[in-house]
């Protein structure tokens, strides 16, 4: 966690986003969760250790990927049976 720059996250998720831009997001998600779970469980060291969330450059800049919802439904002959 402490070599992960905003720069390396920026470049991270402009690389897989090229792929595919919610599985870019949902990949920033973990990182942002782990990170804090890591700073949040060791409150004592946590600034100097692992300073601000690298993800956070995501928000400040807007650069999460738009990604627009699924339209379609599971139609009931899909579903299984009991």
């Amino acid at each position: 966690l402490r070599e992960l720059t905003a720069d390396k996250v920026q470049a991270i998720h402009k690389r897989h986003g090229v792929r595919s831009p919610a599985g870019a997001n949902q990949a920033m998600r973990v990182v942002r969760l782990v990170w804090n779970y890591a700073t949040t469980h060791n409150p004592k060291n946590a600034p100097a250790v692992y300073g601000e969330n690298p993800t956070a450059i995501l928000s400040s800049r807007k650069q999460w990927f738009k990604v627009t919802r699924r339209k379609t439904t599971i139609k009931a002959h899909a579903l299984p049976t009991r």
